[in-house]
């Protein structure tokens, strides 16, 4: 029989741990194939103008596998949905990392969120709340003496001045708020400029005050490439901001009468028009000053198609192309269009209105569905880590099971081969035994030959005759334990114990039930006060043990002849008591006779 060895067995245990793995981990929600790499902040910016599916998706995976704290992903959701227009899906995450207690504990990021509030704000038009976050920010700022953080509470709170009539001091305010901040060191500097500088150049040009609308360009120019070096990077921004830059100068110069400037400016603005940009209608005005017509049909009429193919149609941006276009037509004579055009404006400006006030109601549909979103993935989470505890345990109680296993086999294989050589020894020893008692055979033989010989030759030995009555009388003691006389015994003695020996093995006495000395006396005539010192010189114990050892040895040979057999009947043929043949077999080899005959069966 083929011994199973250790590798046999951790095979397919380590399958079924593979295996629980797959089970347990196997419902883990498919991963965005999307690059570590790219899955940070920065990347969400970057793709913001180029690719805003691509940011979305970013933003996505980030959110799945927890790249930072949930407040810092609010945060950054929040710029993200804010820079798309969703300004309601904005402040629900700018909020929820306000209420963070990482973020109360922290007034610098505090001051960060108030900012974004107050631009979502803006574009809601909504001056109540923006004014609160306002106020917010400026008491903050002023308490940790942050100027840049003054300076754009200062700036919006002048734009909402500036909204509601009050221009002068609206812009005294926004013109304080973009120069302090021109002073800091804040780490969106540039950032927050270019955005100042475009809304008061915006605000000048609608006032016609002109030299203040160049003044504010030459520092927007200064800056339009600028940064910080922490700003995050946004594909096409400066081109797009220099683009917007000369469009307002272009109109700028045209109405102060700098017609040669403003044709340069111009021609720089087509070299960087080679798309269909959104901002486009700031020069209009500058082409209908001019009445470059075919200009504004170049530039207006591909727009609309790709609006029209893009089935976005309901926003402000078609609603100035058709308005420019109308009045295009209008003054190349064309009434026909024109009125097409102006018609198309007024149910568009009907439609804005109407979708105006459903897009309260549709923002925070989407945000319940959004918040709705949200508990279902914390309750995909709680059971992916209920899964992952059950996994992991079943895993640990697998190692454990498999390092139990293999201590327990390895250490039944230490046991194995110490049986294993054990039984070498005893078989060795049986070997040694049986060629022994043939060789003791053959001796008797030839020594009885050789008495004979001699006994025609001289008188018998009279050393028995000269022994006096007391050493006549010795006691026989060959139980363990008990002391025997010492008596100094001859090569004739030597003789007598082989003689004995073998009667006793080759009759097999030992098997008649209660066989002893007495019994041995009268088969063989052994003198009285030599008996025990015969078997404790030659056979090195007692004559009650040197019988159990007869038996033990009758015991092995059967085991090796008959392995089929129960220990009960080795035992039994062997004049032993089952209990008594375990415990000799034991206390003599080390091992049981169980074992033994195991390892007689696996050497087979």
């Amino acid at each position: 029989m083929k011994q199973m060895k250790l590798k046999d067995l951790i095979i397919p245990l380590l399958a079924t741990l593979i295996f629980s793995g797959f089970t347990f981990a196997g419902n883990e929600p498919a991963s965005v194939s999307l690059p570590d790499s790219i899955l940070n902040e920065d990347h969400i910016y970057k793709y913001l103008y180029t690719d805003r599916s691509k940011s979305d998706r970013i933003m996505t995976e980030m959110r799945r596998r927890k790249t930072c704290p949930a407040w810092e992903l609010d945060y950054i959701e929040g710029d993200l949905n804010y820079n798309t227009g969703r300004n309601r899906e904005a402040l629900k995450h700018y909020k929820g990392a306000l209420e963070s207690s990482h973020v109360k504990g922290n007034d610098t990021l505090c001051m960060e969120l108030l900012h974004r509030q107050i631009s979502c704000y803006d574009g809601l038009h909504d001056e109540v709340n923006k004014m609160s976050c306002i106020n917010r920010l400026m008491a903050l700022a002023k308490k940790l003496k942050d100027k840049s953080m003054e300076s754009i509470a200062l700036f919006n709170m002048g734009k909402s001045l500036f909204h509601q009539g009050d221009k002068e001091r609206g812009y005294e305010y926004m013109e304080q708020g973009a120069a302090m901040m021109d002073d800091t060191d804040y780490r969106l500097k540039y950032d927050n400029l270019r955005y100042e500088y475009k809304t008061l150049a915006l605000f000048y040009q609608r006032d016609g005050r002109y030299d203040n609308v160049l003044r504010i360009l030459d520092g927007w120019e200064d800056i339009v490439s600028e940064s910080t070096g922490d700003e995050p990077a946004i594909d096409g921004l400066a081109e797009s901001e220099l683009k917007d830059l000369l469009a307002m100068r272009t109109v700028t110069l045209s109405r102060t009468g700098y017609e040669t400037e403003a044709a340069e400016c111009y021609r720089k603005f087509r070299e960087l028009d080679k798309e269909l940009g959104r901002n486009n209608y700031l020069v209009m005005p500058y082409l209908f000053d001019t009445k470059q017509y075919d200009e504004i049909f170049r530039i207006n009429l591909p727009r609309e198609r790709f609006l029209i193919g893009q089935k976005d149609t309901v926003n402000y941006y078609m609603a100035s192309i058709l308005k420019f276009l109308g009045y295009a037509y209008r003054d190349v004579g064309n009434h026909k269009n024109s009125s097409v055009y102006f018609e198309r404006l007024s149910v568009l400006r009907d439609s804005l209105k109407a979708r105006e006030q459903q897009s309260a109601a549709l923002e925070l549909a989407e945000i319940y569905k959004t918040n709705e979103q949200a508990a279902q993935l914390k309750e995909d989470e709680s059971a992916i880590r209920i899964r992952t505890i059950v996994f992991l345990s079943t895993a640990i109680l697998l190692a454990v099971a498999i390092g139990f296993i293999i201590c327990i086999l390895h250490d039944k294989q230490i046991i194995l081969r110490k049986n294993e050589a054990m039984k070498g020894t005893i078989d060795e020893l049986m070997t040694y035994k049986s060629e022994f008692f043939i060789r003791q055979a053959e001796n008797i033989r030839l020594r009885d030959e050789l008495q004979q010989f001699y006994n025609t030759q001289e008188e018998p030995d009279s050393e028995m005759s000269e022994l006096s009555e007391k050493e006549q009388n010795l006691p026989d003691e060959e139980d363990e334990g008990t002391e025997v006389p010492v008596i100094k015994l001859t090569e004739k003695d030597r003789v007598l114990y082989d003689r004995i020996s073998h009667e006793i093995i080759s009759r097999k006495l030992y098997l008649r039930p209660g066989f002893n000395k007495s019994e041995l006396i009268k088969e063989i005539h052994i003198p009285d006060y030599k008996f025990a010192a015969l078997f404790k010189t030659f056979a090195g114990c007692g004559f009650s043990q040197y019988l159990r050892d007869c038996r033990m040895d009758y015991a092995i040979g059967l085991m090796r002849k008959h392995p089929q057999w129960s220990m009960e009947a080795v035992a039994k043929e062997a004049q032993m008591s089952k209990t008594s043949f375990y415990r000799q077999f034991q206390e003599k080899y080390g091992m049981n006779p169980s074992n033994y005959i195991k390892t007689e069966l696996f050497s087979h």
